[in-house]
């Protein structure tokens, strides 16, 4: 998804994490100091990941 992005849209910034649990750290950083949009995809997995973390 990421590359695809990255290819075929240049200018937008693209983050990728490790994990979920960075995945979280990431966005709340990102989102606490710009109006930026977070996008999140994945499976079920990733979402329940997201859950467990008690940010949705």
């Amino acid at each position: 998804m990421a590359t695809d992005i990255l290819s075929n849209y240049p200018s937008i910034e693209v983050e990728i994490a490790n994990d979920a649990s960075a995945a979280i750290s990431l966005a709340m950083r990102v989102r606490e100091s710009s109006q930026a949009l977070i996008v999140v995809t994945g499976s079920f997995y990733t979402l329940s990941a997201i859950h467990r973390e008690g940010r949705i």
